[in-house]
């Protein structure tokens, strides 16, 4: 079965263990994965949709997976008890929805690592996580096709963002790399754009050119310890 390279990434971020959970798991490729290639010994497959949901029972079923898997109609991690799962994966939605999810489920993700996968509002979430009592664990970008992806790993622990890792990933802004460095240029154009079409009396004017002189920090840096990939 092959999957897209977002989801082959989420995979990989999933540790071996006896249990995980995927939240809003729409078509269950991400779990029927993780079963098949037994990185984990269960999965439970949630899903708001009754719908939805079925898409994975059909597939898990095809695959001769469904046996080991709890199929689960529910809100965020209303579905899971705590401590059931030592990893939970929620992708593919707004980070402000994935902040919503965790606060509600505070309880059922506490032992867990979290894998994270905000379409939007990323600094968003990685405050939250520091608020919350999380330490991120892996931080990065990907590029799938011609969009840009954040993974977040996390837990419970002790931890504090300085400025450029609110902004950017941290393990990106350690180890550079080519996904990275497209990602940042690309950024710096988006960025340069929105400011020709913004007022500089405007306060979206001031962020836009503060987040654009860290963005152009960020490439220089790189450069300067030989990790751009360009």
């Amino acid at each position: 079965m092959k999957l897209s390279y977002r989801l082959e990434r989420l995979s990989q971020c999933v540790p071996q263990c006896a249990a995980a959970a995927d939240i809003g798991s729409d078509h269950g490729l991400l779990p029927c994965r993780l079963l098949e290639s037994g990185r984990i010994e269960r999965a439970v497959i949630a899903d708001i949709s009754a719908a939805s949901l079925q898409k994975a029972v059909k597939l898990l079923d095809v695959q001769g997976l469904a046996h080991r898997a709890d199929f689960r109609t529910g809100n965020g991690l209303d579905v899971l008890l705590p401590g059931e799962v030592q990893a939970i994966v929620i992708a593919g939605m707004g980070g402000l929805e994935i902040i919503d999810i965790l606060r509600r489920g505070a309880a059922a993700a506490a032992d867990a690592l979290l894998i994270l996968q905000p379409m939007r509002s990323v600094r968003d979430l990685r405050l939250y996580l520091m608020s919350a009592g999380y330490a991120i664990r892996s931080d990065f970008v990907i590029k799938d096709g011609k969009k840009f992806y954040q993974i977040i790993t996390a837990r419970m622990g002790e931890d504090a963002l300085i400025l450029d890792e609110e902004h950017f990933g941290r393990t990106d802004i350690e180890r550079g790399g080519a996904h990275y460095c497209a990602y940042l240029v690309a950024q710096a154009a988006k960025l340069q754009g929105l400011l020709k079409d913004v007022p500089e009396e405007n306060a979206a004017y001031t962020a836009h050119t503060q987040l654009l002189e860290l963005t152009k920090r960020q490439i220089q840096s790189l450069k300067e310890r030989g990790l751009w990939q360009i």
